[in-house]
């Protein structure tokens, strides 16, 4: 028995070596920090750069062998959570190279910065795969504990610090809510892994009305992650308070590895597929996941509208378009799916771009105030054009990759039925046209109050910037690439998946 444990350990581990590089990596630090008398974060950022490219390299492999369960059905490698580790180790690099560039992290010790952003990364890549509610738990904590910290990682002022704080309370009070649903979903099923789940709601008569409340409990816990009304309220504070990478990567990507658990539970645990196609069991939960949709993205356009703070703007932007992307769960297809995963991809794009476009500018003007860009277009043209792209994708203008995603997530949910819903989704998205707009119109239209010192945008900064503006603009009309992608890691392995017979 021991042996046979002992074999399927060792077969699991050659898909779990992108965590493993990681986390040697980490432990390089750790030592490098000891050991090392130089004060210069160089080599730090060397070792951090490298152990992605590292686990971008052995992960990319893995799309080509049939998709597998590993620990005993612990965890799934499949192309749906291959997708997100290409998604969250993206993102991070992006911020690796960000935070180069960033003064606000000058003063600080780096080694720490690094490890926090890796483990989270660990974190993020576990979650994505689980298939187990100890390990989604588990795997959640080890995303959420690195951002509460990442949060108020600049300690020498008071907002990052109140931002955490804020952050922990909400974050520790969803996650205790939604660990409660896990406890009763497994006194009521006897089964701690989604497949078993599913097949256990599928074939018993336990009451909707109790499971509709336990998916509410867990929907708070995913609804946080996600900045879905009324679990949003973190969401501004945090995002002001936070130094703008560590903002731009939990909008990005800690809001993706939000989506994969959502999309991983419900497909998984809360589905099934019969003759008709997929099904709703155990509750009628469509109709729930439709409310979020409605008023989250119309909560989220609404107040933007108000909003001086171009960070404070960009986070209720984010809580509308976690409404926007929500509404492919509700087509219950792998349509639904692809039209989500390519709707992500578009939104690390124009999203991080937005956020970056802001740091360089913050180098310039020393302020996120949205009043301080009056007459940018005379000293920083080329910022001012691609935070313009920015902003037009953001909307769904052509032909920027915003207007496709839009499309074919909208598309989606039209040919599933939900026409009143994709209609709600377009009002909102005419009304977004106003604050995005006033960006570029305060930018290029108004003149300055005041003459300003300008300072050069660090070239690093501005290189990101720049390639962003032209992904975004060029993948536009270019789509077909990346919606084919989405549409390749549509399939989640679940119950009537042939991954779960897969393992010793």
């Amino acid at each position: 028995m021991n042996e046979t444990i002992l074999k399927h350990i060792i077969f699991s581990s050659k898909f779990v070596i992108p965590e493993i590089m990681l986390t040697l990596s980490i432990i390089g630090l750790i030592i490098l920090n000891l050991i090392s008398k130089s004060k210069k974060h160089v080599a730090y950022t060397i070792v951090a750069l490298a152990a992605l490219i590292v686990a971008l390299i052995t992960t990319i492999p893995m799309f080509f062998i049939p998709e597998q369960s590993a620990y005993f059905e612990m965890i799934l490698i499949d192309k749906f959570s291959l997708f997100f580790r290409l998604l969250f180790i993206t993102s991070t690099i992006f911020l690796i190279l960000i935070s180069i560039n960033t003064k606000e992290l000058y003063d600080n010790n780096l080694v720490e910065y690094y490890i926090l952003i890796l483990s989270m990364l660990i974190g993020m890549n576990l979650l994505a795969s689980s298939n187990n509610l100890i390990m989604i738990y588990l795997a959640l904590e080890m995303v959420s504990i690195p951002s509460y910290i990442l949060t108020g990682y600049i300690k020498n002022k008071q907002i990052p610090l109140e931002a955490s704080l804020k952050y922990i309370i909400y974050g520790a009070m969803s996650s205790g809510i939604m660990l409660y649903s896990f406890t009763y979903i497994y006194g009521l099923t006897n089964e701690i892994t989604l497949n078993g789940i599913a097949r256990v709601i599928y074939t018993s008569q336990i009451p909707a009305q109790f499971i509709l409340f336990l998916i509410i409990l867990m929907m708070v816990g995913i609804g946080f992650k996600l900045s879905l009304v009324p679990f949003h309220f973190w969401t501004p504070d945090i995002y002001q308070g936070a130094t703008t990478p560590i903002t731009a990567h939990l909008s990005v990507a800690s809001k993706a590895a939000g989506f994969a658990l959502l999309l991983r539970m419900f497909f998984s645990a809360f589905s099934t597929i019969s003759e008709g196609g997929r099904i709703a069991i155990g509750a009628p939960w469509i109709n729930l996941i439709a409310i979020f949709a409605v008023i989250t993205m119309t909560l989220g356009n609404v107040v933007a509208l108000v909003q001086k703070d171009i960070k404070r703007l960009l986070a209720y932007s984010t809580i509308a378009h976690a409404g926007y992307m929500i509404m492919g769960l509700v087509t219950l297809n792998e349509e639904g799916i692809s039209a989500i995963l390519f709707y992500l991809i578009s939104y690390l794009i124009m999203n991080l771009g937005a956020f970056y476009t802001s740091t360089a500018l913050y180098h310039s003007i020393g302020s996120y105030n949205i009043e301080d860009y009056k007459g940018l277009w005379k000293n920083k043209p080329i910022a001012v054009i691609a935070m313009a792209f920015f902003m037009l994708s953001l909307v769904g203008i052509p032909p920027f990759i915003g207007f496709f995603a839009k499309f074919i997530l909208f598309a989606a949910v039209i040919n599933a039925g939900w026409i009143w819903l994709a209609v709600i989704a377009v009002i909102n998205s005419v009304v977004s046209l106003y604050y995005y707009v006033y960006v570029i119109k305060v930018m290029v239209v108004d003149y300055p109050d005041k003459q300003t010192q300008s300072i050069m945008i660090p070239k690093l900064a501005y290189s990101l910037v720049i390639i962003l503006a032209l992904i975004n603009l060029i993948a536009g009309p270019a789509f077909k690439p990346f919606y084919q992608f989405s549409k390749n890691s549509a399939k989640i392995c679940n119950a009537n998946s042939q991954c779960m017979s897969k393992y010793l």
